[in-house]
């Protein structure tokens, strides 16, 4: 083998190798193995007899290399296997072998323990080595100890099952939450709305009345971004895909927020001058990010107006794609600001009337919503000029046009399951408004009584009872009449509530607090 002998700077010297040969390669894998961290390994091809294991066995194993010559099977004493696991790593080998032949690989993960009782993690790799004539005359590998790393990992994943059980935890504490408050605010509320429809109410009374509705409806709103900030942190929220038309959900955010544009003397306008289209997605949420961005303009603007546009991109016979703008002349944002504005749980200071209401969790919840929508929401701003929200989505686009007749309102026949006495007198007052005739149950087996003994139209039922849940009752009246319409009302708004509700046999269902508006959407709808 051709040598060039160098000189070392330490008076050493340095062969560098010109042409390797099997015997230099040989000699240079030989080195590597004796030096190495691993442990590299030949044994015979029935595994009853260990040619040769490298020095760093007797580190990681903590035993002696001479045993393992002698008594190869001593390596199998080393494992750690569970109560009544016939885990078996050689076993697991020989069968690829047989399967592949030469072109057997094997990775193999196994615990052993040590004879100080350390236990250690070992990934072990090999595969066969086969002669010129085809014959398989052994079976090497190297093993590293993976402990360290497995530890981590470990870690990493035990770290990861706590932050999901706290956020599990979090996320149903504050549904329960919601459901406790939601019971009484329908109860001020409903009756709220009940009495400023009453007669001979006086100018102060119905102003007395709307600021306790709008106080209401303030914390319901604040009740609301809660859970959904945690429901969107769970990953536990879930988009309504329902047709609506773009055009009239936009007409109908511009009717609700001329009220509070007027309260402040804001003329807001409605560019919507669009051919109507037909589209598929959550009206709810995005009516809602919408709104919200109308009270936020409102908010922050004291002279000039706001407007809402609507502008089509693209639309062919499956997509819509349209831009969405909220456009105020308020007191603007600052560029420092734009950059967090998005983020939860801040908010922009407006210079004159001090910091907004709310937990700064609206535009957040926006943004993250419409994301989860494949959509994108931006914002552009100018100090003392104002500010340009702009949403941009693309939804399925339904073409053939549903049937949007209008229904004629009938008077019904509804039994009523409501153990609360102030929501239950809430309820029956808005349904005989609607011209209905209504019998009460306070629990579940009461309601299935009355529902044997009489005919109903039309059953409304709460879904925490005292006795049976109205989840039950709605399974037992739906194993006895599959037709008749059942409407489940409930302060829970989760999507697990929601699924469980259609799921034993409810048509449709009421969040609270109950409006007489959405009472009367309903009934109309399943009459």
């Amino acid at each position: 083998m051709p040598l060039c002998i160098l000189p070392s700077k330490r008076g050493l010297l340095i062969k560098q190798i010109k042409e390797f040969t099997l015997d230099s390669i040989g000699e240079f894998l030989s080195q590597y193995a004796e030096k190495s961290e691993s442990v590299f390994w030949l044994s015979s091809p029935d595994f009853e007899r260990i040619v040769y294991i490298s020095p760093a066995y007797e580190t990681i194993w903590g035993r002696k290399a001479t045993d393992l010559y002698t008594n190869p099977s001593s390596w199998l004493d080393a494992l750690v296997l569970e109560p009544g696991e016939q885990y078996n790593p050689i076993t697991a080998m020989a069968e690829k072998i047989a399967q592949h032949g030469s072109e057997a690989r094997f990775e193999e993960t196994y615990r052993i323990w040590r004879p100080d009782g350390e236990i250690r993690w070992i990934m072990d790799r090999g595969f066969p080595v086969y002669d010129k004539h085809g014959n398989c005359c052994g079976v090497t590998g190297v093993a590293n100890d993976i402990t360290q790393s497995k530890q981590v990992e470990d870690a990493l994943k035990a770290a990861k099952s706590r932050a999901e059980f706290a956020n599990k935890s979090k996320t149903d504490f504050l549904a329960k939450i919601t459901h406790e408050l939601r019971t009484p605010l329908n109860g001020i509320l409903g009756n709220t709305e009940l009495l400023e429809d009453a007669e001979n109410i006086t100018i102060l009374q119905k102003d007395t009345l709307n600021s306790i509705e709008t106080s209401g409806k303030h914390l319901l709103s604040l009740i609301d971004e809660l859970l959904d900030i945690a429901t969107l942190e769970s990953g536990r929220i879930e988009l309504e895909q329902k047709t609506f038309v773009l055009n009239d959900m936009l007409q109908n955010v511009y009717k609700q927020c001329s009220i509070i544009a007027n309260k402040k003397g804001l003329p807001l306008y409605l560019d919507c001058n669009e051919k109507p289209q037909h589209v598929v997605g959550d009206e709810k949420r995005l009516k809602q990010i919408i709104i919200n961005l109308v009270s936020n303009a409102a908010k922050f603007t004291h002279s000039g107006h706001i407007i809402i546009k609507l502008t089509l991109i693209n639309t062919s016979d499956k997509k819509c794609t349209f831009q969405i703008n909220v456009i105020d002349t308020g007191i603007g944002i600052a560029d420092d600001k734009l950059d967090y504005i998005f983020e939860k749980f801040n908010q922009v200071d407006d210079g004159l009337a001090g910091r907004s209401d709310g937990f700064g969790l609206g535009l957040a919840i926006s943004r993250e919503i419409i994301e989860k929508m494949n959509g994108h929401i931006k914002v552009v701003s100018k100090v003392n000029h104002g500010t340009s929200f702009t949403i941009e989505l693309t939804l399925p686009n339904i073409t053939e046009q549903p049937n949007t007749e209008n229904k004629e309102f009938l008077s019904r026949h509804i039994l009523l399951i409501e153990d609360h006495p102030i929501n239950q007198k809430v309820a029956v007052a808005m349904l005989q408004k609607l011209n209905c005739s209504v019998d009460c149950a306070t629990d579940g087996n009461t309601a299935l009584k009355m529902f044997k003994n009489n005919r109903y139209d039309l059953i409304l039922t709460d879904i925490s009872l005292p006795d049976i849940d109205g989840c039950e009752v709605t399974r037992r009246i739906r194993s006895e009449n599959a037709d008749i319409p059942i409407i489940a009302v409930t302060a829970h708004t989760n999507s697990a509530t929601k699924r469980t509700v259609y799921e034993s046999g409810a048509n449709d269902l009421i969040n609270k607090p109950i409006v007489q508006a959405v009472l009367k959407e309903k009934l109309l709808a399943w009459q």
